[in-house]
């Protein structure tokens, strides 16, 4: 699921194509995706180091990361719609993805709580 997200995010980008998005919101694109995919690796390590502490951080991040992205979403509403809606795509699946990587953590979690492996 986390590769289809990273599919429609290229898929977007290329729709996108020439047209000029605003820096800040590539820098915060950039700042948010980085911090899905650390989700996403913690969540991982967490699972197959069975490590409690670690998977539970990614919860926290996970609501900062939805809070810049709500943020983002309003800043995107003034573009026009064939910037806004690939940039739109963009930002739900870097949600989808820190999500996904939280299932992953519960997973480790409760992998960890039963002493069962991944």
């Amino acid at each position: 699921r986390i590769g289809d997200h990273a599919t429609k995010i290229c898929n977007s980008v290329v729709q996108i194509g020439d047209k000029e998005v605003p820096a800040d919101i590539v820098r915060a694109i950039d700042d948010m995706n980085l911090l899905s995919l650390k989700i996403v690796d913690d969540a991982t390590d967490a699972l197959f180091k069975k490590n409690i502490e670690l998977a539970n951080t990614t919860f926290a991040r996970r609501d900062d990361l939805n809070k810049r992205i709500r943020v983002s979403e309003e800043s995107v509403l003034g573009l026009k719609s064939d910037l806004s809606v690939p940039v739109g795509i963009i930002l739900d699946s870097i949600e989808r993805t820190s999500d996904y990587g939280c299932n992953i953590a519960e997973i480790a979690i409760n992998s960890a709580v039963s002493g069962s492996n991944p």
